[in-house]
């Protein structure tokens, strides 16, 4: 059985083409003597995902209280992706898709077999 994202990506594929990513999955992170904390990442590559650009009324009014600042994207992906997750002390994974860092800030939709996120646009 061929699932429902499947069939429905290579409609949108046609004029909206998957691109290829990277995705730095969070794992958590380390603490120095100090007590700096440093983020750590597992690296998974060969990713496609496809870029939505600006998110729609009803994903902005689901966004709207967070207060996420700066330039914002919406991405499907076929891998599970993390915004920042305080209880497992994650810290949200990063995608890189056309020479960009993106944080993964907030989850819209999470299925088996897909993730729809907002991303943010990163400093390098």
């Amino acid at each position: 059985m061929i699932p429902l994202f499947d069939i429905a990506a290579q409609f949108v594929n046609i004029i909206n083409p998957d691109i290829d990513a990277t995705l730095k999955v969070s794992t958590g992170y380390t603490t120095a003597a100090d007590g700096k904390r440093t983020p750590s990442f597992t690296t998974v590559t060969g990713l496609k995902i496809n870029q939505q650009g600006q998110m729609n009324s009803p994903e902005l009014a689901q966004v709207e209280k967070l207060n996420i600042q700066g330039v914002k994207d919406v991405v499907y992906i076929k891998y599970p992706v993390d915004g920042v997750v305080r209880a497992s002390s994650k810290g949200g994974d990063i995608l890189t898709y056309n020479g960009k860092n993106w944080l993964v800030v907030h989850i819209l939709e999470d299925w088996p077999d897909f993730t729809k996120a907002v991303v943010t646009l990163q400093a390098s």
